[in-house]
Protein backbone atom coordinates (compact mmCIF):
# COMPACT_ATOMS: atom_id res chain seq x y z
CA UNK A 1 0.00 0.00 0.00
CA UNK A 2 1.39 3.53 -0.92
CA UNK A 3 2.38 6.37 1.39
CA UNK A 4 -0.67 8.02 2.42
CA UNK A 5 -1.78 11.66 2.40
CA UNK A 6 -1.13 13.34 5.96
CA UNK A 7 -4.65 14.78 6.07
CA UNK A 8 -7.00 12.46 8.28
CA UNK A 9 -11.03 11.81 8.40
CA UNK A 10 -9.96 12.41 12.47
CA UNK A 11 -7.07 13.18 14.31
CA UNK A 12 -7.66 9.36 15.85
CA UNK A 13 -7.42 7.84 12.54
CA UNK A 14 -4.51 6.76 9.92
CA UNK A 15 -4.02 4.10 6.83
CA UNK A 16 -4.87 0.74 7.90
CA UNK A 17 -1.28 -0.36 8.56
CA UNK A 18 -0.79 2.18 11.20
CA UNK A 19 -1.49 1.39 15.19
CA UNK A 20 -5.45 1.30 16.25
CA UNK A 21 -6.47 5.07 16.71
CA UNK A 22 -6.83 6.29 20.63
CA UNK A 23 -10.19 5.27 22.52
CA UNK A 24 -12.52 8.27 23.02
CA UNK A 25 -11.38 11.03 25.40
CA UNK A 26 -13.19 10.26 28.86
CA UNK A 27 -12.84 12.66 31.76
CA UNK A 28 -11.56 9.63 33.39
CA UNK A 29 -8.63 9.71 31.60
CA UNK A 30 -5.70 9.16 34.45
CA UNK A 31 -2.16 9.62 34.39
CA UNK A 32 0.44 10.17 37.65
CA UNK A 33 2.04 13.12 38.18
CA UNK A 34 5.96 12.92 37.99
CA UNK A 35 6.15 13.04 41.49
CA UNK A 36 3.94 10.70 42.14
CA UNK A 37 4.70 8.41 38.96
CA UNK A 38 8.41 8.14 40.00
CA UNK A 39 7.14 7.28 43.80
CA UNK A 40 4.74 4.78 42.74
CA UNK A 41 2.03 6.52 44.24
CA UNK A 42 -1.76 6.11 42.54
CA UNK A 43 -2.70 7.89 39.90
CA UNK A 44 -5.46 10.76 39.98
CA UNK A 45 -7.39 12.10 36.86
CA UNK A 46 -5.69 14.13 33.77
CA UNK A 47 -7.29 17.61 34.35
CA UNK A 48 -8.14 17.49 30.18
CA UNK A 49 -11.77 19.43 31.02
CA UNK A 50 -10.77 22.48 32.40
CA UNK A 51 -8.24 23.38 29.03
CA UNK A 52 -9.66 26.08 27.02
CA UNK A 53 -11.67 24.82 23.85
CA UNK A 54 -10.47 26.86 20.78
CA UNK A 55 -12.01 26.04 17.27
CA UNK A 56 -11.20 27.29 13.90
CA UNK A 57 -11.79 30.25 12.51
CA UNK A 58 -14.78 30.17 9.51
CA UNK A 59 -12.82 32.34 7.79
CA UNK A 60 -9.28 33.00 9.46
CA UNK A 61 -6.71 35.13 8.67
CA UNK A 62 -4.16 35.26 6.85
CA UNK A 63 -0.68 34.52 8.68
CA UNK A 64 2.62 36.10 8.30
CA UNK A 65 4.65 34.22 6.10
CA UNK A 66 6.50 33.52 2.42
CA UNK A 67 3.57 30.94 1.28
CA UNK A 68 0.97 31.91 -1.09
CA UNK A 69 -2.26 32.52 -0.61
CA UNK A 70 -3.68 29.34 -2.20
CA UNK A 71 -2.58 26.66 -3.81
CA UNK A 72 -2.56 26.63 -7.60
CA UNK A 73 -5.66 24.58 -9.05
CA UNK A 74 -5.24 20.94 -9.22
CA UNK A 75 -6.02 20.91 -13.23
CA UNK A 76 -2.97 23.68 -13.70
CA UNK A 77 -0.89 23.26 -16.77
CA UNK A 78 2.71 24.66 -15.19
CA UNK A 79 6.53 24.89 -16.57
CA UNK A 80 8.40 21.71 -16.20
CA UNK A 81 10.94 21.45 -13.36
CA UNK A 82 13.13 19.20 -14.69
CA UNK A 83 13.75 21.71 -17.62
CA UNK A 84 13.42 24.75 -15.68
CA UNK A 85 15.11 24.49 -12.39
CA UNK A 86 14.14 26.26 -9.28
CA UNK A 87 17.19 25.77 -7.50
CA UNK A 88 15.24 25.89 -3.90
CA UNK A 89 11.47 25.01 -3.44
CA UNK A 90 9.57 26.59 -0.87
CA UNK A 91 6.26 24.65 -1.06
CA UNK A 92 5.57 20.97 -2.50
CA UNK A 93 2.12 20.35 -3.03
CA UNK A 94 0.49 16.65 -4.48
CA UNK A 95 -2.75 17.79 -5.80
CA UNK A 96 -6.07 15.73 -4.08
CA UNK A 97 -6.14 12.56 -5.09
CA UNK A 98 -7.94 9.17 -3.61
CA UNK A 99 -7.50 5.76 -2.14
CA UNK A 100 -8.54 4.10 -4.93
CA UNK A 101 -6.40 6.08 -7.48
CA UNK A 102 -4.77 3.53 -10.51
CA UNK A 103 -0.89 3.30 -8.68
CA UNK A 104 1.63 4.00 -11.27
CA UNK A 105 4.44 6.67 -11.81
CA UNK A 106 2.29 8.20 -14.75
CA UNK A 107 -0.28 8.89 -12.64
CA UNK A 108 1.86 10.96 -9.74
CA UNK A 109 2.32 14.48 -10.27
CA UNK A 110 3.51 17.54 -8.09
CA UNK A 111 3.74 20.79 -8.21
CA UNK A 112 6.84 22.96 -6.65
CA UNK A 113 6.83 26.74 -5.99
CA UNK A 114 10.06 28.04 -6.43
CA UNK A 115 11.77 30.82 -4.21
CA UNK A 116 11.53 32.63 -7.46
CA UNK A 117 7.32 32.87 -6.77
CA UNK A 118 7.14 30.35 -9.62
CA UNK A 119 4.81 27.24 -9.70
CA UNK A 120 6.72 24.19 -11.85
CA UNK A 121 5.22 20.72 -12.33
CA UNK A 122 7.24 17.20 -12.23
CA UNK A 123 5.44 14.91 -13.56
CA UNK A 124 7.20 11.60 -10.96
CA UNK A 125 7.14 9.11 -14.62
CA UNK A 126 10.02 11.31 -15.65
CA UNK A 127 12.20 10.48 -12.84
CA UNK A 128 13.07 6.99 -14.51
CA UNK A 129 11.55 5.17 -11.34
CA UNK A 130 11.02 1.24 -12.30
CA UNK A 131 7.32 1.07 -12.33
CA UNK A 132 7.63 -1.95 -9.73
CA UNK A 133 8.79 1.04 -6.74
CA UNK A 134 5.01 3.17 -6.76
CA UNK A 135 3.80 2.35 -3.47
CA UNK A 136 0.38 1.23 -5.20
CA UNK A 137 -3.28 1.88 -5.15
CA UNK A 138 -3.36 4.64 -2.68
CA UNK A 139 -2.43 8.30 -2.11
CA UNK A 140 1.16 9.16 -2.64
CA UNK A 141 1.67 12.28 -1.11
CA UNK A 142 4.15 15.63 -1.59
CA UNK A 143 7.16 13.94 -0.06
CA UNK A 144 9.58 15.98 1.92
CA UNK A 145 11.30 19.34 1.02
CA UNK A 146 14.52 19.76 3.05
CA UNK A 147 14.87 22.78 5.25
CA UNK A 148 16.16 24.85 3.13
CA UNK A 149 14.41 23.85 0.19
CA UNK A 150 17.60 22.37 -1.90
CA UNK A 151 16.57 18.73 -1.92
CA UNK A 152 13.37 16.77 -2.35
CA UNK A 153 12.61 12.74 -1.07
CA UNK A 154 9.50 10.89 -1.93
CA UNK A 155 9.06 7.25 -1.21
CA UNK A 156 9.37 4.34 -3.08
CA UNK A 157 8.33 0.78 -2.17
CA UNK A 158 12.73 0.06 -2.16
CA UNK A 159 13.12 3.20 -0.02
CA UNK A 160 13.14 6.94 -1.17
CA UNK A 161 13.63 9.33 -4.16
CA UNK A 162 16.01 12.25 -3.84
CA UNK A 163 16.04 14.95 -5.88
CA UNK A 164 18.21 17.92 -5.84
CA UNK A 165 16.28 20.65 -6.55
CA UNK A 166 19.47 22.70 -8.47
CA UNK A 167 20.52 19.82 -10.77
CA UNK A 168 17.04 18.53 -11.05
CA UNK A 169 19.00 14.64 -10.90
CA UNK A 170 17.59 12.15 -9.44
CA UNK A 171 18.83 9.54 -7.23
CA UNK A 172 17.64 6.34 -5.92
CA UNK A 173 18.51 4.96 -2.55
CA UNK A 174 17.40 1.31 -1.61
CA UNK A 175 16.94 0.65 2.02
CA UNK A 176 15.97 -2.65 4.38
CA UNK A 177 12.40 -3.16 4.46
CA UNK A 178 9.39 -3.93 2.47
CA UNK A 179 7.42 -0.40 2.02
CA UNK A 180 8.23 3.11 2.86
CA UNK A 181 5.40 4.33 5.52
CA UNK A 182 6.88 7.49 6.48
CA UNK A 183 9.81 9.91 5.97
CA UNK A 184 10.96 13.41 7.25
CA UNK A 185 13.71 15.85 7.74
CA UNK A 186 16.07 16.41 10.67
CA UNK A 187 15.13 20.24 11.79
CA UNK A 188 19.25 20.76 10.63
CA UNK A 189 18.39 19.26 7.30
CA UNK A 190 21.54 16.86 7.79
CA UNK A 191 19.65 13.49 7.78
CA UNK A 192 16.19 12.21 6.17
CA UNK A 193 14.80 9.76 9.20
CA UNK A 194 12.72 6.99 7.03
CA UNK A 195 9.95 4.15 8.89
CA UNK A 196 10.11 1.53 7.03
CA UNK A 197 7.91 -1.90 7.18
CA UNK A 198 9.49 -5.09 7.47
CA UNK A 199 7.12 -7.92 7.20
CA UNK A 200 3.58 -7.86 7.65
CA UNK A 201 3.61 -5.56 10.92
CA UNK A 202 7.53 -4.88 11.69
CA UNK A 203 8.72 -1.14 11.56
CA UNK A 204 11.59 -0.22 11.72
CA UNK A 205 13.52 3.65 11.11
CA UNK A 206 16.36 4.20 9.39
CA UNK A 207 18.72 7.68 9.58
CA UNK A 208 19.91 8.61 6.17
CA UNK A 209 22.66 10.99 5.40
CA UNK A 210 21.94 12.39 2.17
CA UNK A 211 25.04 13.57 0.92
CA UNK A 212 26.48 9.98 1.13
CA UNK A 213 23.81 7.71 0.87
CA UNK A 214 25.13 6.12 4.41
CA UNK A 215 22.36 5.00 6.47
CA UNK A 216 22.03 3.34 9.76
CA UNK A 217 19.26 1.84 12.07
CA UNK A 218 17.54 4.42 14.30
CA UNK A 219 17.24 3.44 18.32
CA UNK A 220 13.47 4.32 18.00
CA UNK A 221 10.42 3.89 15.71
CA UNK A 222 9.60 7.32 14.05
CA UNK A 223 6.21 7.98 15.67
CA UNK A 224 3.63 10.53 13.27
CA UNK A 225 5.45 13.49 14.30
CA UNK A 226 8.57 14.09 16.88
CA UNK A 227 11.34 16.02 16.23
CA UNK A 228 12.03 18.71 18.67
CA UNK A 229 12.98 22.53 17.47
CA UNK A 230 16.53 21.34 18.77
CA UNK A 231 16.92 17.91 16.16
CA UNK A 232 16.19 15.72 18.83
CA UNK A 233 13.28 12.96 18.41
CA UNK A 234 10.68 12.57 21.82
CA UNK A 235 8.80 9.92 21.90
CA UNK A 236 6.25 8.78 24.58
CA UNK A 237 5.95 4.84 25.59
CA UNK A 238 4.03 2.74 28.43
CA UNK A 239 5.91 1.18 31.31
CA UNK A 240 3.44 -0.18 33.25
CA UNK A 241 0.42 2.23 33.44
CA UNK A 242 2.81 5.21 32.96
CA UNK A 243 4.03 6.89 30.11
CA UNK A 244 7.70 7.71 30.03
CA UNK A 245 9.23 10.82 27.69
CA UNK A 246 12.70 9.62 25.47
CA UNK A 247 14.29 12.43 23.99
CA UNK A 248 17.01 11.05 21.34
CA UNK A 249 19.78 12.96 20.85
CA UNK A 250 22.79 11.77 18.41
CA UNK A 251 23.30 8.51 20.62
CA UNK A 252 22.27 9.13 23.44
CA UNK A 253 18.68 9.09 25.34
CA UNK A 254 17.24 10.78 28.64
CA UNK A 255 14.04 9.06 29.70
CA UNK A 256 11.67 10.53 31.92
CA UNK A 257 8.00 9.29 33.43
CA UNK A 258 5.32 12.28 32.74
CA UNK A 259 1.84 13.01 33.82
CA UNK A 260 0.31 11.84 30.79
CA UNK A 261 -2.02 9.83 30.02
CA UNK A 262 -0.60 6.88 26.69
CA UNK A 263 -3.69 6.72 24.93
CA UNK A 264 -3.02 10.82 23.90
CA UNK A 265 0.81 10.54 23.87
CA UNK A 266 1.72 7.02 21.80
CA UNK A 267 1.43 8.69 18.45
CA UNK A 268 4.00 11.14 19.12
CA UNK A 269 4.38 15.00 19.46
CA UNK A 270 4.93 17.86 18.09
CA UNK A 271 7.49 19.51 20.42
CA UNK A 272 8.43 23.33 20.80
CA UNK A 273 10.00 25.26 23.62
CA UNK A 274 7.34 25.06 26.08
CA UNK A 275 4.17 23.34 24.30
CA UNK A 276 4.08 19.83 23.19
CA UNK A 277 0.69 19.90 20.74
CA UNK A 278 -0.81 15.90 20.22
CA UNK A 279 -3.52 14.63 17.55
CA UNK A 280 -6.50 13.29 20.02
CA UNK A 281 -10.15 12.08 19.26
CA UNK A 282 -10.66 15.04 16.46
CA UNK A 283 -8.89 17.84 18.25
CA UNK A 284 -5.26 18.94 18.68
CA UNK A 285 -4.37 18.99 22.38
CA UNK A 286 -1.89 21.40 23.37
CA UNK A 287 0.17 20.59 27.09
CA UNK A 288 2.10 22.91 28.92
CA UNK A 289 5.59 20.86 29.49
CA UNK A 290 7.08 22.19 32.64
CA UNK A 291 3.52 20.26 34.53
CA UNK A 292 2.20 17.92 31.50
CA UNK A 293 -1.25 19.83 32.02
CA UNK A 294 -3.30 20.33 28.97
CA UNK A 295 -3.84 23.96 28.39
CA UNK A 296 -5.89 23.98 25.26
CA UNK A 297 -8.17 22.13 22.84
CA UNK A 298 -8.35 22.51 19.38
CA UNK A 299 -11.36 20.95 18.19
CA UNK A 300 -12.47 20.58 14.99
CA UNK A 301 -16.09 20.53 13.34
CA UNK A 302 -18.52 18.89 11.28
CA UNK A 303 -16.82 18.23 8.18
CA UNK A 304 -13.75 19.19 9.26
CA UNK A 305 -10.66 16.99 9.02
CA UNK A 306 -6.98 17.85 9.85
CA UNK A 307 -3.84 16.17 9.78
CA UNK A 308 -1.41 16.08 12.25
CA UNK A 309 0.77 18.54 13.74
CA UNK A 310 3.37 19.49 11.57
CA UNK A 311 5.66 22.31 13.21
CA UNK A 312 6.18 25.66 15.18
CA UNK A 313 5.98 28.83 13.03
CA UNK A 314 7.23 30.83 16.37
CA UNK A 315 7.45 29.69 19.99
CA UNK A 316 3.52 29.57 20.41
CA UNK A 317 1.96 28.83 17.04
CA UNK A 318 1.78 25.74 15.63
CA UNK A 319 0.82 25.11 11.82
CA UNK A 320 -1.13 21.72 10.51
CA UNK A 321 -3.56 20.76 7.26
CA UNK A 322 -7.24 21.51 7.77
CA UNK A 323 -8.74 19.80 4.35
CA UNK A 324 -11.38 22.16 3.89
CA UNK A 325 -9.35 25.44 4.40
CA UNK A 326 -5.21 24.41 3.86
CA UNK A 327 -2.51 25.26 6.16
CA UNK A 328 -3.67 26.49 9.13
CA UNK A 329 -2.19 28.04 12.28
CA UNK A 330 -3.17 27.42 15.88
CA UNK A 331 -1.69 30.41 18.17
CA UNK A 332 -1.74 27.56 21.91
CA UNK A 333 -1.52 31.35 24.30
CA UNK A 334 -4.41 32.84 22.61
CA UNK A 335 -6.30 30.23 20.59
CA UNK A 336 -6.38 32.39 17.47
CA UNK A 337 -6.42 30.65 14.18
CA UNK A 338 -5.10 31.70 10.74
CA UNK A 339 -4.86 30.70 7.10
CA UNK A 340 -1.12 29.88 5.41
CA UNK A 341 -2.17 28.90 2.30
CA UNK A 342 -5.95 27.89 1.02
CA UNK A 343 -7.20 24.79 -0.85
CA UNK A 344 -9.77 25.25 -3.17
CA UNK A 345 -12.51 23.80 -3.40
CA UNK A 346 -12.41 22.16 -0.35
CA UNK A 347 -11.29 18.02 -0.62
CA UNK A 348 -14.16 15.69 -1.03
CA UNK A 349 -14.69 12.90 2.11
CA UNK A 350 -13.18 10.79 -0.28
CA UNK A 351 -10.53 12.70 -1.38
CA UNK A 352 -6.75 14.11 -0.04
CA UNK A 353 -4.36 16.56 -0.65
CA UNK A 354 -1.08 17.13 1.08
CA UNK A 355 1.85 19.30 0.57
CA UNK A 356 5.31 20.22 2.23
CA UNK A 357 7.72 23.23 3.73
CA UNK A 358 10.90 24.32 3.56
CA UNK A 359 10.52 25.64 7.17
CA UNK A 360 14.03 27.38 7.56
CA UNK A 361 12.51 29.59 4.37
CA UNK A 362 8.88 29.96 5.75
CA UNK A 363 9.45 33.78 7.34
Amino acid sequence: MGVIAILLVTLGCSDAGAPDGPAPPSPEVVAGSSDSAAHGRSSVPWPIAPARIDRISSKPPRADSKLPNAFPPDDSVLPDLLAESPGRALMAYHPRESFDDRGAWEAETVFFLGLDGEWRSLKMQSLGLPASTHPGVDTYGAGELSPDGTTWAAPTTAGIVLLDLLTVRPREVALPGDHTRYLRWRPDGSRTNVMRLHGASTQKTWALDPQTEKFRRASYVLPIDGFAANGSVVTFTRRGDKTVRTVHRDQAKLRTVVALPHLLARRGAAVGRDHAVFGYNRELVAVEMRSWAPVARLRLGRGEAAGWPRGWLDDDTLWFYESTRGLITWNVDDGQTRALTRVAPAARPDTYWSASVAVDLLR
